[in-house]
């Protein structure tokens, strides 16, 4: 705990990134080169993101490099996108092989990230879902076992949803993904779409 912290460009730190992005692109089952991480401010914590071609190539239209930043041959908009909490051009060029300093990148919780992917990837989603399933009612028995009760019985466990509609854990992702697909012409993770395309 009192080593000192692995600095956001340092060539390790640039490495984990590159590590972590191919765990995630493992866990959601998509070759999607714009998956990434984004970290929000204070107390946010950090979240996974896959960009579709479709949106990419949209916001790839409206880079532009800052002026500091800016090499021969980089993009500059006459439209750019004018807050940098918004423009996602500059968090692919962050997560990119560029690297540009879009934020300060929170190492501990990327490090964090990185280790609960490569996790969930050696372990398998079906392993854990069902592990989780069984030291979840492990615990609902002994809070019971005690004289406890849960407020709403067990309508917002997530093995009871899962279990109650007939899904298929391993397919969770998936068919959440069909639905967005389906309902609001949202690109998702390359196995839902080509499972749907392959289903007649």
């Amino acid at each position: 705990m009192a080593a000192q912290l692995v600095g956001q460009f340092d060539p390790a730190m640039t490495s984990y990134m590159t590590e972590t992005q191919e765990l995630y692109r493992s866990v959601f089952g998509t070759a999607n080169e714009h998956t990434l991480l984004v970290d929000g401010t204070a107390r946010a914590g950090i979240e996974a993101a896959l960009v579709s071609p479709r949106a990419a190539a949209a916001i790839m239209a409206r880079s532009s490099v800052e002026a500091g930043l800016r090499e021969p041959g980089d993009p500059v908009s006459t439209n750019p996108i004018r807050s940098n909490y918004f423009d996602l051009s500059m968090l692919f060029d962050h997560w990119g092989p560029k690297r540009l300093n879009h934020h300060t990148e929170a190492t501990t919780m990327l490090y964090g990230a990185r280790e609960c992917a490569r996790l969930l990837v050696d372990e398998g989603l079906p392993q854990a879902v069902d592990r989780h399933h069984v030291h979840g009612s492990a615990m609902l028995v002994g809070v019971q076992s005690e004289g406890g009760q849960l407020r709403d019985q067990n309508s917002v466990r997530l093995e009871t949803a899962y279990r109650s509609f007939g899904l298929d854990p391993v397919h969770i992702i998936d068919d959440a993904v069909l639905h967005l697909a389906d309902e609001y012409d949202a690109e998702g993770p390359d196995s839902a779409l080509d499972a749907r395309a392959a289903t007649p």
